[in-house]
């Protein structure tokens, strides 16, 4: 069954998709438009989300707003796979590595990280399946639509909440899997990551916010060969805002009390947001793109 046929009765996400094709018309779904809808979703997917989450919006009351959400999230996963599709990756087996890593990850992404091969693989590669990390999607949504305009902060605050910086319990349990393909939503299962977890499930709880923005990979340090890192650069209002959910620093408040704080810069450009990030001791070196790898992949129904 596609994903026509799984909502074209679903009164909440025909809502949506007519949110998305900005159509008033009422009834069943039509295939018509649901093709519409799936042509706005390939060309802008963020545009698509931002103005089905304005529909929710507009919603009457908190728990009708959370089910829209979590319905939302449903529909953006159903019809991610078959845009999947018909841009032609082989669905029968694992597509080829790709260099660069999108700015909007589709369900099914793969992060292959540093290797184009597995030769010497001494990481997992992180599988993005939006069903599976539904709950969490459906919470960023709902949380950035309740608060938009803190919506960067709050989906920091989301990925810092649910998940713990431990790279021992990281590592080991990449081990158990024999560095294979593991889901992203079994790290935050276990609560734990390191800056890659972090920056990839901030990453996806922007998209649900409808927020531009993109991981950057490269080091942190002052010295050559600095420690291997990775963080986020978002748009808001035409400036740069650099979000390290994984990198916090710590503030000394009055009295006795420390604050651990996510490390968020804005600025007009992105090298402005790396030379303020210097005055609180950070020091970034992001690496060209193309270093990165990723492949999409199946992913059972």
């Amino acid at each position: 069954m596609d994903a026509f046929e799984r909502i074209k009765e679903n009164p909440e996400m025909i809502y949506l998709v007519r949110a998305a094709n900005e159509d008033n018309t009422r009834g069943f779904l039509g295939g018509e438009e649901y093709l519409k809808f799936k042509t706005v979703y390939a060309t802008n997917p963020l545009e698509a989300i931002r103005r089905m989450n304005s529909a929710i919006a507009v919603c009457e009351t908190d728990e009708k707003k959370k089910r829209y959400c979590d319905e939302c999230v449903s529909l953006e996963s159903a019809v991610e796979r078959e845009i999947i599709e018909a841009r032609g990756f082989r669905y029968d087996v694992e597509t080829e590595t790709r260099m660069g890593i999108p700015s909007f990850l589709l369900d099914g992404f793969v992060d292959m990280g540093y290797y184009g091969n597995d030769m010497w693989r001494t990481r997992e590669k992180i599988l993005v399946d939006k069903k599976k990390l539904g709950k969490h999607l459906a919470y960023a949504k709902a949380m950035s639509i309740m608060f938009p305009e803190k919506s960067i902060a709050v989906a920091a605050r989301i990925v810092v909440d649910a998940m713990n910086f431990n790279t021992g319990l990281a590592l080991r349990f990449a081990e158990e899997k024999d560095f294979g393909i593991i889901g992203l939503n079994e790290f935050l299962e276990e609560e734990i990551g390191v800056c890659r977890h972090f920056d990839l499930s901030y990453q996806l709880f922007a998209q649900e916010a409808g927020i531009e923005s993109r991981i950057v990979k490269g080091e942190l340090g002052k010295k050559p060969n600095d420690h291997l890192h990775a963080w986020n650069m978002a748009e808001k209002g035409g400036k740069s805002v650099l979000v390290d959910s994984s990198g916090s620093y710590l503030r000394h408040n009055s009295g006795n009390s420390i604050t651990r704080c996510i490390m968020i810069v804005e600025e007009f450009y992105e090298s402005r947001c790396y030379r303020k990030a210097e005055g609180f001791g950070k020091h970034y070196k992001p690496h060209k793109p193309h270093k990165n790898f990723f492949k999409y992949r199946r992913l059972n129904d």
